[in-house]
């Protein structure tokens, strides 16, 4: 028995090294290359922003309570389309009321799940920082006072797609375009902001623009919804944003989580094919759902990765876990303090908060086995494919003799 366990994990970890050794020196070239992308117009459905506090309704963007923030603390908000295709780049230019809230960054959304930020696209967010006079003169004016609810500022974010090698480029279908991260500032309870787009633009490989596009009442030429000559649609109007600034009772801790892999951290979802097995918890936990302890509070991630914890002075410790990865943790943590970006590393399959030669024998023994409603199997699939495979077994053996709980950066 011992040299029959002895011969699986060495070969477990011999598996490992050769793949992530292949994996390296296979170039992006050897892949097969994507259909080109006709300079046809196109069309998508709209945009929609989230969590739903939309102010002007796009299809399917159902209206909201404004989406509290809390005063000196990380908030994040959504810009999604419906029914993209042949996507190629975008454009996107925000107005927002700067004593309020200001871009702390802007992450890719789910749209860009399975390419490589760098290699198949680029994200230029040089212009994050803020101004309070549009860039170009041509750009529709910055909101009034009365618009933005305060000093307006203007910020910009560019993406480009050009590793069209890649079979998923161009990009289609429904998802996320960017996550914005807002730095609250220390503004007082019901202070507001109203968050506006002028300009959502985006174009096909070609360079023509992906109708609906915002500004469509620019006179022409109008530089964001061309070069192709259309009339304006009559289609939705560009989603707006209200952030309202919560009492600290309601704000108390908010951060992002994610999972190394790309996996969804989260969904709240009642019909969860994965429930927690313990019967002690009165709350229905999924554990495909990572979990945030906080002092004596307990939240699990949403879709978006969103943790919100209620008010307390101070947290002790917050330790974020979820089945399958090392278990990450901050100490003396206050309301408003910044946690950033929570990311779990993957690859603890056996729970005892160590990547070892005990997670690797376990994977490279599951290789080809599909998910299903397996709970362990689940927990080995950690790019969401639907079947534990040698690119899961990489990931295992990158992170070999890691050790949890991995630390938090709190910024105070």
């Amino acid at each position: 028995m011992y040299r029959m366990f002895r011969f699986k994990s060495v070969a477990g970890v011999m598996l490992a090294l050769v793949l992530v050794a292949v994996a390296a020196v296979v170039p992006a070239a050897a892949q097969e290359p994507g259909a080109d992308v006709g300079a046809a117009q196109s069309f998508h459905a709209g945009f929609c922003v989230n969590p739903n506090s939309n102010s002007v309704a796009g299809p399917a963007c159902p209206l909201g309570a404004p989406q509290v923030v809390p005063s000196g603390g990380i908030a994040s908000t959504e810009v999604t389309v419906r029914d993209v295709d042949n996507l190629g780049s975008i454009q996107i230019a925000l107005d927002y009321n700067a004593d309020v809230a200001r871009i702390k960054d802007i992450h890719p959304g789910s749209i860009f799940d399975g390419l490589t930020q760098g290699v198949d696209y680029t994200i230029d967010k040089s212009k994050i920082g803020g101004f309070a006079a549009p860039l170009n003169p041509a750009e529709p004016g910055i909101g009034s006072v009365a618009a933005c609810g305060g000093t307006c500022w203007r910020s910009y974010i560019f993406i480009t797609i050009y590793n069209w090698a890649t079979p998923k480029v161009p990009l289609s279908g429904n998802g996320s375009l960017i996550k914005i991260y807002w730095q609250v500032q220390p503004a007082p309870f019901g202070a507001t902001s109203r968050v506006t787009f002028p300009i959502l633009s985006m174009a096909n490989k070609s360079g023509s623009s992906i109708w609906p596009c915002y500004p469509d009442t620019t006179p022409v030429p109008n530089p964001w919804c061309g070069p192709v000559s259309v009339p304006i649609l009559a289609a939705p109007a560009a989603p707006d944003v209200n952030l309202l600034v919560g009492s600290p009772i309601v704000a108390g801790l908010q951060f992002q989580t994610a999972l190394e892999g790309g996996k969804q951290p989260g969904d709240d979802d009642p019909n969860c094919n994965f429930p927690s097995p313990n019967p002690l918890n009165p709350q229905v936990l999924c554990m495909t759902d990572v979990t945030v302890v906080a002092g004596v509070f307990v939240d699990v991630a949403d879709a978006l990765g969103t943790v919100t914890i209620p008010y307390s002075p101070s947290y002790p410790t917050v330790t974020a876990s979820r089945p399958g990865y090392l278990n990450a943790r901050a100490t003396n943590v206050l309301p408003g303090d910044d946690l950033g970006m929570v990311t779990l590393t993957a690859g603890d399959i056996t729970g005892d908060n160590v990547v070892n030669i005990f997670d690797l024998t376990v994977v490279a023994g599951s290789l080809g086995a599909p998910v299903g409603t397996s709970t362990a199997l689940e927990m080995m699939d950690f790019n969401a494919d639907g079947v534990v495979t040698i690119a899961d077994l990489a990931v295992v053996a990158k992170n070999f003799g890691l050790q949890g709980p991995t630390p938090i950066r709190v910024i105070h």
